[in-house]
């Protein structure tokens, strides 16, 4: 089934809410996520840049797919089904989004702008990632790709993941030094994938003699340390 004029206008309506979401989910105009924090993360360089111009691209390039046949813009459909499929799936990244900043609350800071957070945050959607921030981005882009069939939204994608898994990894070393219990924390979660534990109320899993003294260590690092009631992700 080809895509009408309708479908075309709901998905470029749904692109732009898409891209405009974070700047309103994460909007301080007087950097109040900054307040009673002490400290800054490092993260990496032009990383506001970056997504904004991601999240341009996004929106220009996908509209155009779904308003016209091009082959420069090298779509692999023209389907309604998968409009609306990538639709779902743009909204379900979405709302991860506003779950991830909802569970954070003021420990929250931008990624460009991140400070060292008042405790580390392992409920809600960081009970089983600890990036869901960075996950819920590449949900919305990869509904993007879906709803559009364009090969550079999936491109763009790739782009994406690679900066995302950079600033990540940065952003889990700078925790891991203000606060030790965050390695215990990364020990029992994914960063981008939740894993799956089968059986989980019937096995309990038998820890290593050397898990066991690494988070003994670990645990007595944390009482000794300065910090130890403060820490979160800046994602």
């Amino acid at each position: 089934m080809s895509v009408h004029s309708p479908d075309v206008w709901l998905g470029v309506a749904v692109l732009i809410g898409a891209a405009l979401a974070p700047s309103f989910i994460f909007w301080h105009p007087t950097y109040a996520y900054a307040s009673g924090k002490h400290g800054k993360l490092h993260s990496v360089a032009h990383f506001r840049r970056v997504d904004r111009w991601a999240r341009v691209f996004t929106v220009v390039v996908g509209s155009l797919a779904l308003a016209r046949v091009d082959p420069p813009l090298l779509e692999w459909h023209h389907s309604v089904w998968w409009l609306y499929t990538g639709m779902v799936v743009t909204l379900a990244g979405v709302a991860l989004l506003i779950a991830a900043k909802r569970a954070l609350g003021w420990n929250y800071s931008p990624g460009f702008d991140a400070y060292v957070p008042f405790r580390i945050v392992d409920d809600g959607v960081y009970r089983y990632l600890r990036h869901p921030m960075y996950v819920a981005r590449l949900i919305i882009a990869a509904g993007a790709c879906i709803m559009t069939g364009s090969v550079w939204l999936a491109v763009a994608w790739l782009v994406a993941f690679d900066w995302y898994w950079r600033a990540a990894a940065v952003e889990e070393s700078e925790l891991a030094h203000w606060f030790p219990i965050y390695r215990l924390y990364a020990k029992r979660t994914s960063g981008f994938l939740p894993r799956v534990h089968r059986h989980r109320a019937f096995v309990r899993p038998r820890a290593a003699p050397g898990d066991v003294q690494s988070d003994a260590t670990d645990l007595r690092s944390l009482v000794d340390s300065p910090r130890a009631t403060s820490t979160s992700d800046a994602a």
